[in-house]
């Protein structure tokens, strides 16, 4: 899936996500139902931002009241789309958590006569997708720079777009400035719409930031509200990395950071995205890595490496482990030497190991970018550049 986000030209009518009636049609379209009659005064372009308002209106300490408030006020929006109109089914189907019932709200939308709508659905048009785009919505608008998608993400949270939100928290942590800003984006993703996919990149994102007692009570909180989800999921350290993964898989996330900083093509994102993932997820991430990582060389696996050691300097043994250019006496050597290296000597030396044979010829399956880049997607995120 490619990263999606607002082209410059369109950031000035953000405002107007899920709202706009459409070009050329002065009342029918999004507050308008099928034959374009009128809707109620309840339909109107601004319900969206006056959904949002009562959202906001919510605090983020009140953990136990945020889903059942949420629900209750998603159910209104249902009972809107319900008798035909088309910007509640427009901001159900871009929220809604299940690929399946977003796409039936989105077609139903794009019937009533949401452009919006229509160039949200998989399979849109490139026409459909402009003219969404054009309307603000900035899910529609392929670019090709990431920064203007940071640029969008933090516009659209700006208008209250739980979306928008969510991404330009995600954006942030991927970027390694998982601050304050990012964890208030966060926050407020959290209360305008605590589902699945916002309370996981919540958590991933309090834990990249080193706030692994809020990620955690965030996910036990909304399990017991009923957010599947995040039932048995923790903030644990995988060595150097704190990633939000399911309880039990501590070694598997240690192994996937490993993988991971070994690929001379990874960036932060790669870590981050774990915390997106369930376990079955998790385990095909390892398995992608895993074809996408030589095996030990037979000196390597030969070699006698002290616990301690592995554990100190994890991806560096790795590294001496695979590389098929040092023979035995080498591997012997460098094992050796690590502990009186300096940091700037381990960063040298794994970065020659790379270069000289970490690049791996695709097969023609899912690379682990690609699998990076479908969960984020996958989890109503902009993928970063």
């Amino acid at each position: 899936m490619g990263r999606r986000a607002l082209p410059l030209l369109a950031l000035g009518l953000v405002g107007s996500l899920a709202c706009d009636p459409g070009p050329g049609s002065a009342s029918p379209g999004e507050g308008a139902g099928e034959g374009g009659s009128s809707k109620p005064s309840a339909c109107a372009p601004t319900m969206i931002a006056a959904f949002r308002d009562q959202r906001l209106s919510q605090s983020s300490a009140d953990l136990e009241s945020l889903a059942s408030s949420y629900a209750e006020a998603r159910g209104g929006l249902e009972r809107e789309c319900e008798s035909g109109c088309a910007v509640a089914c427009t901001e159900l189907g871009r929220t809604h958590a299940d690929l399946e019932q977003a796409q039936i709200l989105l077609g139903r939308a794009c019937e009533l006569g949401s452009p919006t709508a229509c160039g949200l659905r998989l399979g849109a048009s490139p026409e459909e997708a402009k003219a969404s785009c054009e309307a603000g919505e900035f899910l529609a608008c392929p670019v090709a720079d990431a920064p203007s998608s940071s640029a969008v993400a933090q516009a659209a949270c700006a208008d209250h777009d739980v979306r928008g939100c969510a991404s330009a928290a995600w954006l942030a942590c991927a970027a390694g400035s998982c601050d304050e800003r990012a964890l208030g984006w966060a926050d407020e993703a959290l209360v305008l719409a605590p589902t699945a996919s916002v309370v996981s990149t919540f958590a991933a994102s309090y834990c990249a930031a080193g706030q692994g007692e809020r990620a955690d009570e965030v996910a036990e909180a909304m399990c017991s509200a009923g957010v599947g989800e995040a039932c048995g999921r923790r903030c644990v350290q995988a060595y150097a990395a704190p990633v939000f993964v399911a309880e039990g898989q501590l070694e598997l996330a240690k192994e996937l950071v490993v993988l991971i900083e070994l690929q001379s093509a990874s960036d932060p994102s790669w870590t981050l995205a774990m915390g997106l993932m369930s376990a079955e997820a998790l385990e095909g991430y390892a398995e992608i890595l895993r074809r996408f990582t030589p095996k030990p060389s037979e000196p390597g696996a030969a070699a006698k490496i002290d616990p301690a050691l592995r554990e100190q300097f994890p991806t560096l043994v790795a590294a001496i482990e695979r590389a098929p250019q040092l023979d035995a006496k080498k591997v012997r050597y460098w094992l050796k030497r690590l502990p009186d290296m300096t940091e700037e000597q381990r960063t040298n030396l794994l970065s020659s190991l790379r270069k000289q044979w970490w690049m791996i010829a695709e097969d023609g399956a899912t690379s682990p970018a690609d699998y990076v880049a479908q969960t984020i997607a996958g989890a109503g995120l902009l993928v970063p550049g």
